[in-house]
This record gives structure tokens, sequence and C-alpha cells, in this order.
């Protein structure tokens, strides 16, 4: 298309200028139209909750407008029981209130059935300190109850995952394993992946590939390669070590409520973690910027504390120009602000 292009150097810098606003206005607009769509559960232009009089909600617009008539989207057939039901209730509330409002349209669309049982009966609302504390504010286990099998797995893993990911974080600081590979004391979580790569295929973190890949393998075989056998039964469930689990069914559901809070608070934490140790530039335990009168820079840190000698991370060398010239910039600024 350089044949559309102006024939100066200021048009087309111009036309680069425009392509790149419109570019960059696309990507929110589409991020938020979706969002807002999936929020509010309007699937067509404007994908806006009601205004006064009308109906947005895809379901009750056609069956309230069309009347079975062939509308915008084709025929359309409102006989279905459900689609009347949600219609006069949807004409109800019009017609008490002139508009279909946030919280009855909430109410008509995302709230369950008074005889369902929620999400499922999937375990997660037991033990809420106050009894049981259903929460779903997105509706998704009432607009997509055929994938909530998906959901809790997809859950599960990522609360595991989590959990390791937190121990993985923290207790290197402390302790490494035995082998040759990990005792690098420059090794922390910006530059380990990298550096345990050492080629194609040679590496701990090809170890760590493998380990992965044959714990996903032993699900695949479980539950097929599209996952057809997974159900709310199964969801999670590793067939592994079920024999610490308590004897009794109460006490099987509290460790189950157990394993998913502490992996969604692991899930948090992993987060925070990584996000300020990469905002501060800190790359070990607890990740935070200096406090009074101590050094928490790694680079720092080592050189004016350790001053060469051997700490917790082994030998440490400042003799590099670099250290040397950092080392006086901090002891600079320690010494005036204290």
């Amino acid at each position: 298309g350089k044949g559309f292009l102006p024939k100066t150097e200021e048009g087309i810098v111009q036309m680069k200028i425009k392509e790149l606003k419109n570019g960059r206005l696309a990507m929110l607009a589409v991020s938020g139209a979706l969002t807002q769509s999936m929020a509010y559960g309007v699937y067509t232009f404007p994908w806006t909750l009601p205004a006064p009089n009308a109906v947005q909600s895809r379901t009750a617009l056609r069956a309230v407008e069309f009347k079975g008539q062939s509308g915008p989207f084709g025929a359309l057939d409102v006989a279905e029981p459900k689609t009347l039901e949600l219609t006069d209730r949807v004409r109800a509330v019009i017609k008490s209130k002139g508009s279909l409002d946030r919280e009855s349209y909430r109410e008509i669309f995302l709230a369950p059935k008074p005889d369902a049982v929620f999400a499922g009966g999937l375990v997660g609302s037991e033990y809420h300190g106050w009894g049981t504390y259903q929460w779903d504010p997105a509706g998704l286990a009432t607009r997509y109850p055929e994938h909530l099998p998906w959901y809790r797995e997809a859950e599960l893993k990522h609360c595991r995952v989590a959990m390791l990911a937190w121990l993985g974080l923290i207790v290197p600081d402390f302790v490494r394993i035995p082998l040759d590979d990990f005792q690098d004391p420059s090794l922390d979580l910006e530059n380990a992946h990298n550096k345990l790569i050492y080629g194609l295929g040679s590496g701990p973190m090809w170890w760590l590939l493998l380990f992965c890949g044959i714990i996903e393998s032993l699900r695949f075989r479980q539950l097929g390669l599209d996952f057809g056998k997974l159900t709310l039964e199964n969801a999670g469930d590793l067939d592994f070590g079920k024999g610490f689990l308590p004897k009794t069914e109460e006490g099987i559901v509290q460790m189950k409520i157990k394993e998913l809070k502490n992996g969604r608070l692991a899930m948090l934490a992993v987060s925070g973690a990584l996000t300020q140790s990469m905002a501060y530039g800190v790359y070990t335990f607890p990740w935070t910027l200096p406090a009074p009168n101590a050094v928490q820079s790694r680079t720092a840190l080592r050189a004016v504390e350790f001053k060469g000698q051997s700490g917790p991370f082994g030998a440490l060398d400042v003799a590099e120009p670099k250290t040397l010239e950092l080392t006086d910039r901090v002891r600079a600024v320690i010494k005036s602000k204290g």
C-alpha cells in the first residue's frame, strides 16, 4: 500500500502517526467492548445495559421487539418456554420501573434458579467464617454451567502452581538445592530462567519442562486429549495423595477448602511479589525498597555490608569497578540522608 502514501516526507510521517493513533485507539476500544459485553451479558452493539423502555439483552430483545418475526438477525423463535418466561419478567419490570435496570437484569438473566445447586455443588462456598458464601458476581456458573468442570480444573492447577511458585521465590534465598547448577550466588528470580538453560535440551530448566510434561501427559491420559472425560467430580483430581485425606466427608470438604483458600492467596501473593520485585529492582526476599540505614539493593548490599567477605549467598567480589562506584554513591546517600 505504499503507493497510497503522500509524496512528501512530512505527509508520510503524518500518515504513520495516524495509523499508530488509530491502532492504539482500536486496541483500547476492542478491549473495552469485549469486557463490557461479557460483564453485561449483551452481545450486540452498543453492548450497553438497557435504556428506558428498551431491552438490550439479546434474548429479551428478540422476544419482546420482534415477536417471532424476521428481525435483523433472521427469523426468531420465541415459542421456547424459557424465552417466554424471561419475556414476561422483562415486560413486568419495564411496566413497573419504566426501564430494565441493572439489578433487575441481573436477577432475571444471571441469578440461579431457586432449586438450582450453586456452581453445580462444587466445594468452595463453605466455611467462610459466617457460614456459606456463594460468590459469583459475573454469573459465570449460571450462564455457562457446562464450563464449570473446566473452571475448577484450571483454578486448582493455577492454585497448585502458585503455591509451589511462592516456595520457589523464597526458599532459594536461604537454602539451595545441593547441586553445582544452583550454587551460583548471582542466581535470582530475575535471571534464573536464562542462566539455567545451557543450550537446546541442556540445563535444569529442561528438567523442569520434562517433569511438567510428564504430569500433563498423565492428565491427558486420564481425561482424553479433548478433556472429554472431565466432570465436576474429577475436576482437579490427579488421583494423588488421597491417602492423606481425612476419613469423614466433612473432613474432606474442609481439606479441599483449605487448598482452595491457600491457592487463591498464593496466586495473589506471587503476583504481588513478582510485580513488586520488578518495580523495585530487588530480586531477593522480601523484595522491598531500602529501610533507614539499610541497603536492600543486591549489588549495594553485597558491596557495603559484606565488603568482599563470604555472605549468605557465598563469596562476593566487590573489586569490580562498577560495584565500587555504586558502593561509593550508596555510602554518600546514606551519609547525607541517613
